[in-house]
């Protein structure tokens, strides 16, 4: 069968991410090539200059300490398959050296999330203040009320 090996090359790849907490995507930002040749960025999409390009994110609430939504690596499936072995070495080197485990990482990530939480809460708390203090000392923001005769 045509393209075989490059199926199961993605499947490997799908599970490997799935493995540390990501998903592949299509990419929303591809980069230009960079040409060592003319030592400038080319105007090629480095999708015509590699094959085609992947992105990964994290899982939902997976990585809360990684943008939810945003790309954490864009490039090729080669590049990708590279870079997920990098993280799964990391992870494990770091439970060998008994730095971390599954169990201090998840604690680490939920006290970051509740930390994102409360700074976003004081975040909108502080706007709120912020429009109540403009009310009470310019009056009504309303512009264009309407008369009632």
């Amino acid at each position: 069968m045509t393209g075989w090996a490059t199926i199961e090359r993605i499947r490997r790849l799908e599970e490997l991410a799935a493995k540390v907490g990501l998903k592949i995507r299509e990419p929303e930002h591809r980069t230009h090539a960079y040409s060592h040749s003319t030592a400038s960025w080319t105007g090629t999409w480095i999708d015509e200059v590699a094959g085609d390009s992947i992105s990964l994110t994290p899982v939902d609430d997976h990585h809360p300490c990684w943008t939810r939504g945003g790309a954490v690596f864009t490039g090729t499936v080669e590049e990708a398959r590279f870079f997920l072995q990098g993280v799964e070495f990391m992870l494990i080197t770091d439970q060998n050296l008994g730095l971390s485990n599954e169990k201090k990482r998840k604690t680490a990530e939920i006290k970051y999330a509740e930390r994102v939480a409360k700074l976003e809460a004081a975040r909108r708390k502080k706007e709120e203040q912020k429009r109540i203090w403009q009310l009470l000392k310019y009056g009504s923001q309303e512009e264009d009320e309407e008369v009632p005769f």
